[in-house]
Protein backbone atom coordinates (compact mmCIF):
# COMPACT_ATOMS: atom_id res chain seq x y z
CA UNK A 1 0.00 0.00 0.00
CA UNK A 2 1.12 3.82 -1.05
CA UNK A 3 1.28 5.58 1.86
CA UNK A 4 0.96 9.89 1.33
CA UNK A 5 3.71 11.87 1.85
CA UNK A 6 1.46 14.78 4.53
CA UNK A 7 -0.78 13.89 7.06
CA UNK A 8 -2.35 16.93 8.69
CA UNK A 9 -2.98 15.62 11.81
CA UNK A 10 -5.99 17.67 13.72
CA UNK A 11 -7.08 17.76 17.40
CA UNK A 12 -10.20 19.02 17.44
CA UNK A 13 -12.99 19.15 20.64
CA UNK A 14 -16.92 20.92 19.80
CA UNK A 15 -15.03 23.19 17.20
CA UNK A 16 -17.57 22.15 14.41
CA UNK A 17 -17.94 25.74 12.20
CA UNK A 18 -14.22 26.17 12.75
CA UNK A 19 -13.41 22.68 12.05
CA UNK A 20 -15.98 22.95 9.08
CA UNK A 21 -13.71 26.44 7.10
CA UNK A 22 -10.60 24.59 7.84
CA UNK A 23 -11.08 21.35 6.10
CA UNK A 24 -12.85 23.50 3.37
CA UNK A 25 -9.96 25.51 2.93
CA UNK A 26 -7.61 22.28 2.63
CA UNK A 27 -10.11 20.23 0.53
CA UNK A 28 -10.28 23.05 -1.65
CA UNK A 29 -6.61 23.23 -2.93
CA UNK A 30 -5.97 21.82 -6.11
CA UNK A 31 -3.73 18.99 -4.93
CA UNK A 32 -4.35 15.24 -5.73
CA UNK A 33 -5.58 13.12 -2.71
CA UNK A 34 -2.69 10.43 -3.38
CA UNK A 35 -0.33 13.20 -1.62
CA UNK A 36 -1.71 13.89 1.38
CA UNK A 37 -4.46 13.13 3.91
CA UNK A 38 -5.97 14.92 6.79
CA UNK A 39 -6.48 12.98 10.33
CA UNK A 40 -9.01 14.02 12.24
CA UNK A 41 -8.79 13.15 16.44
CA UNK A 42 -12.09 14.24 18.32
CA UNK A 43 -12.19 14.06 21.82
CA UNK A 44 -15.24 15.84 22.73
CA UNK A 45 -18.13 14.06 24.60
CA UNK A 46 -21.13 15.10 21.39
CA UNK A 47 -21.41 13.52 18.33
CA UNK A 48 -21.55 16.77 16.72
CA UNK A 49 -18.35 16.70 15.10
CA UNK A 50 -18.87 12.51 14.08
CA UNK A 51 -22.06 14.17 12.34
CA UNK A 52 -20.22 17.02 10.58
CA UNK A 53 -17.89 14.41 8.99
CA UNK A 54 -20.87 12.09 8.20
CA UNK A 55 -22.61 14.37 6.20
CA UNK A 56 -20.68 17.05 4.78
CA UNK A 57 -17.25 15.21 4.19
CA UNK A 58 -18.11 11.56 3.96
CA UNK A 59 -17.34 11.28 0.25
CA UNK A 60 -13.50 12.32 0.70
CA UNK A 61 -11.81 9.44 0.56
CA UNK A 62 -8.72 10.91 2.10
CA UNK A 63 -9.99 12.07 5.60
CA UNK A 64 -9.73 10.07 8.35
CA UNK A 65 -11.89 10.54 11.14
CA UNK A 66 -11.82 8.99 15.14
CA UNK A 67 -13.69 9.64 18.21
CA UNK A 68 -11.13 9.60 21.04
CA UNK A 69 -11.12 9.40 24.90
CA UNK A 70 -8.27 11.12 25.78
CA UNK A 71 -8.19 13.92 28.03
CA UNK A 72 -7.20 17.28 26.56
CA UNK A 73 -4.09 18.37 25.06
CA UNK A 74 -3.42 14.38 24.87
CA UNK A 75 -5.43 14.61 21.58
CA UNK A 76 -2.68 16.01 19.57
CA UNK A 77 -0.92 12.59 20.27
CA UNK A 78 -4.26 10.59 18.93
CA UNK A 79 -4.64 12.52 15.98
CA UNK A 80 -0.28 11.95 14.95
CA UNK A 81 -1.42 8.72 16.01
CA UNK A 82 -4.10 8.27 12.99
CA UNK A 83 -1.42 9.40 10.16
CA UNK A 84 0.09 7.10 7.54
CA UNK A 85 2.12 9.71 5.38
CA UNK A 86 5.95 10.15 5.72
CA UNK A 87 5.45 13.45 7.36
CA UNK A 88 2.85 14.17 10.11
CA UNK A 89 1.87 17.71 10.71
CA UNK A 90 0.00 18.62 13.77
CA UNK A 91 -2.79 21.33 12.91
CA UNK A 92 -5.19 23.37 14.98
CA UNK A 93 -8.63 23.83 13.96
CA UNK A 94 -8.84 27.06 13.32
CA UNK A 95 -5.82 27.36 11.64
CA UNK A 96 -7.15 28.02 7.48
CA UNK A 97 -4.66 27.07 4.84
CA UNK A 98 -3.98 29.28 2.78
CA UNK A 99 -4.62 29.19 -0.91
CA UNK A 100 -1.27 27.58 -2.45
CA UNK A 101 -0.35 26.68 0.99
CA UNK A 102 -0.82 22.78 0.56
CA UNK A 103 1.27 22.30 -2.42
CA UNK A 104 4.36 24.25 -0.82
CA UNK A 105 3.86 21.90 2.28
CA UNK A 106 4.10 18.68 0.21
CA UNK A 107 7.26 20.18 -1.52
CA UNK A 108 9.29 20.58 1.60
CA UNK A 109 8.23 17.48 3.02
CA UNK A 110 9.61 16.09 -0.16
CA UNK A 111 12.74 17.34 -0.47
CA UNK A 112 13.59 16.21 3.17
CA UNK A 113 11.83 13.20 2.99
CA UNK A 114 15.29 11.16 2.51
CA UNK A 115 17.43 12.72 5.01
CA UNK A 116 14.37 13.56 7.32
CA UNK A 117 15.80 16.06 9.48
CA UNK A 118 13.20 17.78 11.78
CA UNK A 119 11.21 20.65 10.50
CA UNK A 120 9.40 22.99 12.09
CA UNK A 121 6.73 25.09 10.39
CA UNK A 122 6.79 28.69 12.32
CA UNK A 123 4.18 30.39 10.24
CA UNK A 124 5.69 33.88 9.90
CA UNK A 125 5.96 34.01 13.63
CA UNK A 126 10.00 34.28 13.42
CA UNK A 127 9.96 37.12 10.49
CA UNK A 128 12.60 35.02 8.78
CA UNK A 129 11.30 35.25 5.67
CA UNK A 130 9.69 32.83 2.97
CA UNK A 131 13.12 30.90 2.73
CA UNK A 132 13.84 27.66 4.65
CA UNK A 133 16.07 27.72 7.28
CA UNK A 134 18.43 24.71 8.44
CA UNK A 135 20.44 24.59 11.47
CA UNK A 136 23.23 22.44 12.11
CA UNK A 137 22.75 21.80 16.20
CA UNK A 138 19.87 21.27 18.56
CA UNK A 139 20.64 24.65 20.37
CA UNK A 140 20.89 26.52 17.09
CA UNK A 141 17.16 25.49 16.05
CA UNK A 142 15.77 26.10 19.81
CA UNK A 143 17.81 29.31 20.07
CA UNK A 144 15.73 30.34 16.67
CA UNK A 145 12.89 28.99 17.44
CA UNK A 146 12.69 29.54 21.04
CA UNK A 147 9.29 29.64 23.20
CA UNK A 148 7.40 28.62 19.94
CA UNK A 149 8.54 25.01 20.29
CA UNK A 150 5.33 25.19 22.33
CA UNK A 151 3.32 25.59 19.39
CA UNK A 152 1.17 22.44 18.39
CA UNK A 153 0.22 23.95 15.03
CA UNK A 154 4.38 24.58 14.18
CA UNK A 155 4.91 20.56 15.16
CA UNK A 156 5.79 18.16 12.87
CA UNK A 157 7.54 14.85 12.92
CA UNK A 158 8.58 12.11 10.26
CA UNK A 159 6.48 8.36 10.93
CA UNK A 160 9.77 6.96 11.80
CA UNK A 161 10.75 9.53 14.15
CA UNK A 162 7.40 9.12 15.97
CA UNK A 163 7.18 5.25 15.67
CA UNK A 164 10.41 5.20 17.02
CA UNK A 165 9.45 7.88 19.99
CA UNK A 166 6.49 5.55 20.87
CA UNK A 167 8.12 1.70 20.78
CA UNK A 168 10.04 3.62 23.58
CA UNK A 169 7.15 4.26 25.63
CA UNK A 170 8.48 7.78 27.05
CA UNK A 171 5.79 9.89 28.87
CA UNK A 172 4.61 12.87 27.35
CA UNK A 173 3.86 16.17 29.30
CA UNK A 174 0.13 15.99 29.43
CA UNK A 175 0.00 20.00 28.69
CA UNK A 176 2.98 19.84 26.01
CA UNK A 177 2.50 16.07 24.47
CA UNK A 178 4.24 17.19 20.90
CA UNK A 179 6.81 18.96 22.97
CA UNK A 180 7.94 16.19 24.45
CA UNK A 181 8.25 13.70 21.35
CA UNK A 182 9.93 17.51 19.51
CA UNK A 183 12.58 17.33 22.81
CA UNK A 184 13.06 13.81 21.76
CA UNK A 185 15.01 14.69 18.79
CA UNK A 186 17.67 16.46 20.26
CA UNK A 187 20.96 14.61 18.52
CA UNK A 188 19.70 15.37 14.60
CA UNK A 189 22.59 16.18 12.19
CA UNK A 190 20.46 19.17 10.95
CA UNK A 191 17.00 21.26 11.93
CA UNK A 192 14.95 23.06 9.52
CA UNK A 193 12.54 26.14 10.11
CA UNK A 194 10.21 27.16 7.62
CA UNK A 195 8.76 30.38 8.14
CA UNK A 196 6.36 30.73 5.28
CA UNK A 197 2.71 31.72 6.45
CA UNK A 198 0.93 28.99 5.36
CA UNK A 199 -2.43 29.70 7.39
CA UNK A 200 -5.32 32.40 8.08
CA UNK A 201 -6.40 31.62 11.77
CA UNK A 202 -10.23 31.69 12.51
CA UNK A 203 -11.29 33.97 15.43
CA UNK A 204 -12.37 31.74 18.18
CA UNK A 205 -15.22 32.68 20.77
CA UNK A 206 -13.35 31.51 24.20
CA UNK A 207 -10.01 30.36 24.58
CA UNK A 208 -8.30 29.15 28.16
CA UNK A 209 -9.62 27.06 30.97
CA UNK A 210 -6.05 26.51 32.57
CA UNK A 211 -3.47 27.98 34.40
CA UNK A 212 -0.90 29.55 31.69
CA UNK A 213 1.58 30.71 34.25
CA UNK A 214 1.91 27.03 35.55
CA UNK A 215 1.58 25.76 32.00
CA UNK A 216 4.28 27.83 30.35
CA UNK A 217 6.28 29.09 33.50
CA UNK A 218 6.49 25.88 35.31
CA UNK A 219 5.51 23.06 33.37
CA UNK A 220 7.22 24.37 29.63
CA UNK A 221 10.44 25.81 31.44
CA UNK A 222 11.03 22.87 33.57
CA UNK A 223 11.43 20.76 30.13
CA UNK A 224 13.90 23.41 28.84
CA UNK A 225 15.67 23.30 32.07
CA UNK A 226 16.23 19.77 31.66
CA UNK A 227 17.56 20.17 28.16
CA UNK A 228 20.10 22.46 29.62
CA UNK A 229 21.39 19.80 32.44
CA UNK A 230 21.52 17.41 29.74
CA UNK A 231 23.38 20.35 28.01
CA UNK A 232 21.51 19.94 24.33
CA UNK A 233 21.20 23.70 24.99
CA UNK A 234 23.77 26.27 26.25
CA UNK A 235 22.95 28.82 29.21
CA UNK A 236 22.56 31.56 26.58
CA UNK A 237 19.57 29.46 24.84
CA UNK A 238 17.77 28.81 28.45
CA UNK A 239 17.85 32.10 29.09
CA UNK A 240 16.90 33.82 26.08
CA UNK A 241 13.59 31.55 25.78
CA UNK A 242 12.95 32.26 29.77
CA UNK A 243 13.03 35.94 28.88
CA UNK A 244 10.71 35.21 26.12
CA UNK A 245 8.30 33.13 28.00
CA UNK A 246 7.92 35.74 31.50
CA UNK A 247 7.20 38.39 28.23
CA UNK A 248 4.73 35.97 27.10
CA UNK A 249 2.66 35.66 29.88
CA UNK A 250 2.98 39.15 30.92
CA UNK A 251 1.29 40.16 27.40
CA UNK A 252 -1.47 37.02 28.20
CA UNK A 253 -1.97 38.55 31.83
CA UNK A 254 -2.75 42.14 30.02
CA UNK A 255 -4.74 40.64 27.04
CA UNK A 256 -7.36 38.62 30.01
CA UNK A 257 -7.58 41.72 32.15
CA UNK A 258 -9.22 43.35 29.10
CA UNK A 259 -10.65 40.61 26.75
CA UNK A 260 -13.43 38.01 28.35
CA UNK A 261 -12.86 36.05 25.65
CA UNK A 262 -10.10 34.34 27.14
CA UNK A 263 -10.65 32.77 30.01
CA UNK A 264 -7.18 31.50 31.37
CA UNK A 265 -6.23 31.71 35.19
CA UNK A 266 -3.19 33.20 36.86
CA UNK A 267 -3.06 31.72 40.50
CA UNK A 268 0.01 31.47 42.36
CA UNK A 269 1.89 33.55 39.73
CA UNK A 270 4.59 35.14 41.73
CA UNK A 271 5.23 32.37 43.42
CA UNK A 272 5.57 30.06 40.62
CA UNK A 273 7.72 32.72 38.24
CA UNK A 274 10.07 32.89 41.29
CA UNK A 275 10.51 29.50 41.99
CA UNK A 276 11.49 29.00 38.27
CA UNK A 277 13.05 32.17 37.63
CA UNK A 278 14.09 34.06 41.12
CA UNK A 279 12.92 37.58 42.21
CA UNK A 280 14.65 39.22 38.65
CA UNK A 281 12.02 37.02 36.97
CA UNK A 282 8.82 38.26 38.75
CA UNK A 283 10.51 42.03 38.81
CA UNK A 284 10.32 41.61 34.68
CA UNK A 285 7.24 39.67 34.37
CA UNK A 286 4.98 42.92 36.29
CA UNK A 287 7.44 45.35 34.39
CA UNK A 288 6.39 43.87 31.49
CA UNK A 289 2.55 43.94 32.53
CA UNK A 290 2.99 47.27 33.38
CA UNK A 291 3.75 48.41 29.84
CA UNK A 292 1.41 46.07 28.22
CA UNK A 293 -1.40 46.69 29.91
CA UNK A 294 -0.46 50.55 29.49
CA UNK A 295 -0.18 50.37 25.55
CA UNK A 296 -3.60 48.04 25.55
CA UNK A 297 -5.77 50.34 27.60
CA UNK A 298 -4.31 53.48 25.41
CA UNK A 299 -5.41 51.37 21.79
CA UNK A 300 -8.81 50.74 23.97
CA UNK A 301 -9.86 53.54 24.18
CA UNK A 302 -8.36 54.96 20.97
CA UNK A 303 -10.50 52.52 19.25
CA UNK A 304 -13.28 54.05 21.28
CA UNK A 305 -12.98 57.16 20.23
Amino acid sequence: MNHPILSICIPTNNRVDILRQTLNSIFSQDVSSELFEVCVSDNSRTDETKRLIQEEFSHITNLIYNQSSCEGFLNSIEALRLGQGTLLKLHNDYSMFNKGALTRMIRIATEYKEEKPPIFFSMGTLKLGDAVQEYKDFNAFMYSISYWSTWSSAFSVWKTDFNEFESKHIPVDYMFPHTSVLFYLVQRERYVVDDFSYVTNLELKKKGGYNLINNFDNLYLTMVKKLLKESYITKATYKKIESAIIKFSASWYSIVKIDSRYTFSFENKSEIIRKQCGNIGVIKFYTYFTLYHLLRKIKHLIGKG
